[in-house]
């Protein structure tokens, strides 16, 4: 089964055409933060990076890199950036309203360095900004969001250090996370026990303040250049494309069509579907976009005889679905396995075959040829360097065998 994203969004499931015996007699077989600052003053308005997308910089990563800081932020930064000690400050709490989860109630808020100290000891410890704030924001979104405050990686590593004020601990707040004791007072620990019943005990984040610098230095130093060109670069794959063509062949001996043969030759170009990325899977959907299929069918030596043949343009499906789509997975050996899926043709593109059998006038049967299934894979492995999808198959069945090569190369 392959799944086939519709316009909506959602996902439906299409039987991918199987080479399996054509019938004569029947229908052929059918065929994926930080950045704040306490008060203002330490970063200007004016001096605040702002990351501009070009269409002439693009995310200069290789595939390999790409994924490497995608896993990297998954695996590492992600745990840390959702634990209650950095979301909470980050929009997981709301201590503006009597519903947003603060246990000293509702309070005016309004950005301003040591308004919080009656109850967190830090001088830091204070409301970011709202664009700061990670609630309901995605995975890729965070990367992006942080790429953008902080636009080289030594910024972002100097951030997650000290918050950019390494003289000034007061406001050294991702520092402070790290204790996983909210900074909270001698105060602000009785308000807590008095709200929930329980003595107050520190919960740090999963891995060290030291670990996780170490950690974002991996990530941002991955993308490196990139963290100055394209906002998604290393936060999302790119949009590469498969390029290449595809040749297929049946072939059929009954005593009713003698030897029936459909060819087909197609050239296609499928792009990555980034609607279809989910965070931390790393399964990728790439859709045909463009491309043509050039088909011959001849029938002779029969019952009947025919001779056909046409073209049709790749894209979009009979059934609102792209003509084919590519699956990728890559294993815990190290490699990557594709499966590829094909869809129906446009109506408008239906082959209009005519038989000419003795005895009889000219037919039109209407059979769904296997002409249909243009590309068929059941299971391939992408080359080492993940640049090339090239091989070739061959299916025997009762009267006759399908033979299928192909060669696609990655492009940007």
């Amino acid at each position: 089964m392959i799944r086939f994203p519709r316009a909506s969004g959602g996902l439906t499931t299409v039987l991918r055409g199987d080479v399996a015996a054509l019938v004569f007699s029947a229908s052929a077989a059918g065929v994926a933060l930080l950045g704040i600052t306490p008060d203002g003053a330490g970063r200007p308005e004016a001096e605040r990076p702002r990351i501009i997308a070009s269409n002439t910089r693009a995310c200069s990563l290789s595939p390999t890199e790409e994924q490497k800081a995608i896993d990297t932020f998954h695996d590492k930064l992600m745990p840390v950036l959702t634990h209650p000690r950095c979301f909470n400050c980050h929009g997981g709490v709301d201590p503006t309203t009597e519903t947003g989860g603060h246990l000293g109630g509702a309070v005016q808020a309004t950005g301003t360095a040591g308004e919080c100290a009656d109850c967190h000891e830090s001088k830091g410890w204070f409301l970011p900004p709202e664009e700061m704030r990670w609630q309901g924001k995605s995975e890729r979104e965070l990367c992006m969001l942080f790429k953008k405050f902080e636009r080289t990686p030594a910024r972002f590593v100097e951030h997650v250090t000290n918050d950019g004020f390494p003289k000034a601990p007061e406001f050294q707040v991702a520092k402070v996370a790290f204790k996983g004791d909210a900074s909270l007072s001698a105060l602000g620990e009785v308000t807590y026990e008095d709200k929930t019943g329980q003595k107050f005990q520190p919960a740090p984040p999963p891995v060290s303040h030291a670990q996780f610098i170490l950690d974002s230095r991996d990530w941002a130093y991955t993308i490196g250049d990139g963290f100055g060109v394209l906002p998604d670069c290393g936060c999302k794959p790119s949009g590469t494309a498969w390029e290449g063509t595809v040749k297929a062949s049946w072939t059929l001996r009954t005593p009713e069509v003698g030897v029936l043969t459909e060819k087909s030759t197609s050239t296609v170009r499928l792009e990555l579907d980034t609607t279809m990325i989910v965070d931390g899977d790393p399964t990728r959907y790439w859709q045909a976009r463009s491309g043509v299929i050039n088909w011959a069918i001849n029938m002779s030596g029969g019952q009947c005889t025919s001779s056909a043949s046409g073209s049709v343009p790749v894209g979009i499906g009979g059934d609102g679905n792209p003509m084919a789509i590519i699956q990728t997975n890559p294993k815990p050996d190290g490699t990557t396995h594709y499966d590829v899926g094909v869809g129906p043709w446009p109506d408008a593109y239906q082959p209009q075959i005519t038989w000419k059998c003795k005895g009889g006038p000219p037919t039109q049967p209407g059979m769904a040829y296997q002409v249909f299934n243009w590309w068929y894979v059941p299971d391939a492995v992408v080359s080492p360097d993940g640049k090339t999808m090239k091989g070739s198959s061959t299916a025997v069945f009762g009267a006759g065998q399908a033979t299928f090569q192909w060669e696609l190369h990655l492009v940007k």
